[in-house]
């Protein structure tokens, strides 16, 4: 009888153990996705502007490469902005099938990913 109590609770003993570390475990997971998913934001954080500057001259360049053609500099500019335009109204009316599911997707596929890679 002695012998069944010691096997019992050496068995809880163990379950005990056990819990512990798949609770261990799943800290650490949350933590690991946690810090993947947060340093994929400061890094965007980081590398937009450069890519915004980068933007802005290029956009300033065609201007005036659109202002030689038309034989005034405000053409040109006013071309740029109805580009701009447009392509704004598009990502309006298609924001749901170009932005927000591709986002979603992307951080879901981010967030239950088992690969390290990622």
């Amino acid at each position: 009888m002695e012998r069944e109590q010691t096997k019992i609770e050496q068995l809880i003993h163990d379950a005990r153990e056990y819990i512990d570390a798949k609770q261990e475990l799943i800290k650490l997971q949350v933590v690991k996705k946690t810090t993947r998913v947060a340093s994929g934001i400061i890094s965007i954080i980081i590398i937009v502007p450069f890519f915004l500057l980068a933007f802005l001259f290029i956009s300033i360049a065609l201007a005036h490469l659109f202002g030689e053609l038309w034989g005034h500099e405000y053409a040109g500019y006013l071309t740029v902005t109805f580009l701009y335009t447009l392509i704004g109204l598009l990502l309006v009316v298609f924001r749901k099938k170009w932005l927000i599911i591709p986002i979603m997707n992307q951080m879901i596929k981010q967030i239950l990913s088992k690969d390290d890679d990622n």
